[in-house]
């Protein structure tokens, strides 16, 4: 998910080029993603729910056949 700051680092800093300075400052962290954002947006899944699995089931609802799913559509192997 980190890459995407990689992917779309051209884009960005254009969007950002085209603003004013002061908007520029306030709009960067918005287009960007940051690692400790994620990092605690895990950490609150991890205290509410105790694990990804159950946030999945309890938290959005999701059904084992929508996880499966999704999992195939995700998650490359090899």
């Amino acid at each position: 998910y980190l890459a995407t700051n990689d992917y779309t680092a051209a884009r960005v800093a254009a969007t950002l080029a085209a603003m004013p300075a002061s908007m520029a400052e306030i709009y960067a962290p918005l287009l960007g993603v940051e690692a400790s954002y994620l990092q605690a947006g895990l950490d609150e899944i991890s205290a509410d729910y105790g694990n990804m699995e159950n946030y999945l089931k309890q938290g959005l609802g999701l059904s084992e056949e929508t996880i499966y799913v999704l999992r195939g559509k995700m998650v490359r192997y090899g």
